[in-house]
C-alpha cells in the first residue's frame, strides 16, 4: 500500500501528520498563543510605543534607536503577557483534569494547518507543473485537486471582499495620487475612473460705472 505512494504523496501526508502531532504536543492554548501573541504585540507596540519611547530618549542619545528599543520592548512585552497567561490557563486545565481537551483541540488546529499547507504545496505543483510525473502519479492527487478548488474559491471570496475597501486614487497621499492620474488608473478593485475637471464658465465683464461712461 504504501509503496504505490509517490513522492507528492508523502510530502502531503507528511506535512498533516507533522502538523497534527506538534498541535497534539503543544494543545490548543499554546497555537492560539503563538498566533495572537504576534497580533498582540503589533498592536500594543503601535499604540504604546510613544509612552516608552519617553522614557528611554533619555537613555538612548539616538532618537531612532530609542524609537526602535520602544517598538521591540512594548511588543516583547505583550507578546511574554499573553504565553504567560496560555500557560496558567493550561495549569487550571490539568488541575481540572481537562488537559487532554487542550491537547485534542490543538492536534484539530495543528492538522488544520498542515492540511492548508499540504493543499497550498498541491496547488503550486499542479499549476506549474501539471504533466510532470510527480503530479501524474499521485494518488492523492484528484482529492487534494478537489478541496485545493475550495480553498482557492475562498482565497478569491476573501480577495474581492477586502478589495472594495481600497483607497481611490484621490484618497491616496499626494504622490500616488498625482501618479495614479497621470497614468489614467484606479485604484484595485475599484472600476470607477477619477472625475473629469469641469472648465471654468467665461467671465462676463464687469458693468461699467458712470465715471467709464462719462
Amino acid at each position: 500500500m504504501l509503496a504505490d505512494f509517490s513522492l507528492l504523496d508523502c510530502i502531503l501526508a507528511g506535512l498533516c501528520a507533522l502538523f497534527l502531532v506538534r498541535g497534539l504536543m503543544r494543545g490548543l492554548l499554546a497555537e492560539v498563543a503563538g498566533l495572537a501573541g504576534v497580533v498582540l504585540g503589533v498592536w500594543a507596540a503601535t499604540h504604546y510605543q510613544a509612552r516608552v519611547f519617553d522614557v528611554l530618549r533619555d537613555l538612548i542619545q539616538s532618537e531612532g534607536w530609542a524609537r526602535i528599543a520602544a517598538y521591540l520592548a512594548v511588543f516583547i512585552a505583550a507578546y511574554m503577557a499573553v504565553g504567560i497567561t496560555a500557560r496558567v490557563l493550561r495549569k487550571l486545565l490539568d488541575l481540572a483534569f481537562a488537559g487532554w481537551l487542550d491537547n485534542l483541540g490543538g492536534g484539530l488546529a495543528g492538522l488544520t494547518k498542515g492540511t492548508v499547507l499540504a493543499l497550498i504545496v498541491f496547488f503550486l505543483a499542479d499549476t506549474f507543473v501539471p504533466q510532470s510525473n510527480f503530479v501524474q502519479s499521485s494518488r492523492l492527487a484528484p482529492h487534494a485537486r478537489e478541496y485545493a478548488g475550495v480553498l482557492k474559491t475562498l482565497l478569491v471570496n476573501l480577495k474581492d471582499a477586502a478589495l472594495p475597501y481600497a483607497p481611490l486614487p484621490n484618497q491616496l497621499p499626494g504622490q500616488f495620487s498625482e501618479q495614479f492620474s497621470r497614468q489614467g488608473n484606479t485604484a484595485p478593485g475599484q472600476n470607477q475612473t477619477l472625475p473629469q475637471r469641469q472648465p471654468l464658465p467665461p467671465s462676463r465683464p464687469l458693468p461699467s460705472t458712470p465715471q467709464q461712461q462719462g
